[in-house]
């Protein structure tokens, strides 16, 4: 099972950090962190963008003032069932836009760990 959430991110900086997505569950009063969605980019221009052979610059807020993004977290299906499941936005431990030595897409956003 898996928390999903479509996002647009709108920066007049060139090189935001992005606010974590945080997932908790409610038990007996109590709040208890489930995990962070991961950020990823919704779309390419075409594959060629994808694998590096050239720029796409509707994912680089240099060039696009807003960028879609889908984020998602998975999940176990009983933690979905056990308790009431909140979606909060955070302040600090924001993501950074990192550019990846190996693999496809080059760029992402991680939370640093």
């Amino acid at each position: 099972m898996h928390v999903l959430a479509r996002v647009s991110i709108t920066s007049g900086n060139n090189d935001p950090n992005l606010p974590p997505i945080l997932v908790y569950q409610m038990n007996n009063g109590e709040l208890s962190l489930l995990g962070t969605l991961g950020y990823k980019f919704r779309r390419w221009k075409d594959y060629g963008s994808y694998l590096r052979n050239y720029s796409d610059y509707g994912n680089d807020f240099a060039h696009s003032k807003t960028i879609p993004f889908n984020c998602g977290l998975e999940l176990s299906e009983a933690d979905l069932k056990s308790g009431t499941i909140y979606v909060v936005l955070k302040k600090q431990g924001c993501f950074n836009r990192v550019k990846k030595d190996y693999g496809n897409p080059e760029i992402e956003y991680n939370d640093g760990n």
